[in-house]
């Protein structure tokens, strides 16, 4: 549940449907017990696979994760029954960027909830070690003045996924990760993925954070 302006982002993921609709709904109403206007609501399926034996070879099996988003704005003032966030990436379009969990973004770029929130929350130097230590060494390394940035590249599936730190010291200022379909609107290429993931800004994920603020 994240709060915006007057309004608050609802979001409900799971694999079951019926169970993911049901859910939105009852976190929309403990959000606004007096009634809520719906501003925008949004279903999404992500397709994924895993390995798993059948008659003694292994196979990939396919799995469904149903994504229910939506924008609510409430009848009157009451403080919500629900847990908020205020830690949320953005997500780029033509018109708008919308706020989204961790866990939504978890799920298109085949991330735990944990991993994706370790990178929203832990101070830079953590965050480049994990990712030399997940991803290997970073293909894109930039200095300028005090503030370095550093990129990296997932090449595990189909299409690439690419991720940016920008930092100064052991202040992330910002980061930025660039799913399989922002990829594909840039037109990568392999030998280019440093300067497309760096310039990325459609459908990418990112995050700004203020150094005065404690990171740990």
């Amino acid at each position: 549940m994240i709060p915006k302006e007057d309004t608050y982002y609802v979001e409900y993921h799971g694999k079951d449907k019926a169970f993911v609709d049901a859910s939105w709904l009852k976190a929309a109403e403990e959000t606004c017990p007096d009634g809520y206007k719906v501003i925008s609501k949004n279903d999404e399926t992500i397709h994924g696979s895993f390995k798993s034996p059948v008659a003694g070879q292994m196979v990939n099996l396919g799995t469904q994760d149903f994504l229910l988003s939506g924008q609510i704005k409430c009848n009157s003032i009451i403080e919500p029954k629900t847990q908020l966030t205020n830690t949320y990436w953005l997500q780029s379009k033509i018109v708008q960027e919308n706020p989204l969990s961790s866990a939504y973004v978890a799920k298109q770029i085949n991330m735990t909830h944990g991993q994706v929130r370790f990178l929203a929350t832990a101070p830079a130097l953590k965050i480049v070690d994990y990712l030399d230590w997940k991803f290997g060494e970073a293909v894109g390394d930039i200095q300028q003045g005090d503030v370095k940035t550093k990129i990296w590249v997932n090449r595990k599936g189909a299409i690439p996924v690419g991720y940016v730190l920008t930092f100064k010291e052991n202040c992330a200022q910002k980061i930025k990760v660039v799913p399989p379909m922002a990829m594909l609107l840039t037109g990568f290429s392999s030998s280019k993925d440093a300067e497309v993931i760096r310039t990325a800004d459609k459908m990418v994920y990112t995050i700004n954070k203020d150094c005065n603020e404690e990171q740990s």
